[in-house]
């Protein structure tokens, strides 16, 4: 069985969201402005172009330095992503985040990985690959219908509610933190992604089944 892998990154790949970390580690927003961004209807991506953009004045070095401190990735992603290459799995990520600490993070932890997320620009965030008005909530679904529709069996990962609907399109939906609440809510079917390595344990059954 072919399978192709679809995940988020804040909260999923990492064991908390990163740019709600960094900006309340700057003193650049509050918890009330931060759930906001976690509403039903809320599109993540406007969300960050006007609250992450503060932190723009901040030195990197500054920023660099707390992302090597604090932030970790989740159990076992370093394998899994080895293991995903090994058995030629398509592997992407698309995100909310941006290159700023996303690209950062991969590189201090030696992983190689492609996928969707925004630039930067020195607080001019963009998302370029968002086009003629698509939400991120509706690309990410995008890319899992993309990977259904060659004819792969798709696993989608993903912690909050603008992951709901690539995890209700996968065939097999990881679920964190706000994702699994909804999920659980609604009696929907998926499983826990406390590590990778389940991750990894589900494709290794599937294929040997």
């Amino acid at each position: 069985m072919n399978f192709a892998v679809v995940s988020d990154f804040d909260g999923t790949i990492t064991e908390f969201d990163v740019g709600d970390f960094l900006l309340l580690s700057f003193n650049l927003t509050t918890k009330e402005e931060i759930e906001k961004s976690y509403t039903f209807g809320m599109k993540v991506e406007e969300w960050m172009k006007v609250y992450f953009s503060r932190i723009k004045d901040v030195e990197i070095s500054k920023i660099n330095d707390i992302i090597k401190k604090k932030v970790k990735i989740r159990d076992g992603f370093k394998e899994f992503v080895d293991f995903l290459n090994k058995k030629n799995i398509p592997f992407e990520i698309v995100s909310g985040g941006v290159d700023l600490y996303i690209e950062e993070i991969l590189k201090i932890n030696l992983i190689t990985a492609k996928g969707f997320w925004g630039e930067f620009n020195g607080g001019d965030i963009r998302y370029n690959f968002l086009e003629n008005g698509m939400t991120l909530s509706e690309f990410k679904a995008k890319r899992v219908l993309y990977y259904k529709n060659l004819g792969y069996k798709t696993i989608f990962l993903g912690d909050s509610q603008n992951d709901y609907y690539a995890a209700k399109n996968a065939d097999i939906s990881f679920a964190s933190l706000r994702l699994k609440e909804i999920l659980e809510n609604e009696e929907y079917p998926f499983r826990n992604l406390d590590n990778f390595y389940s991750v990894m344990e589900t494709i290794n059954a599937s294929s040997t089944s």
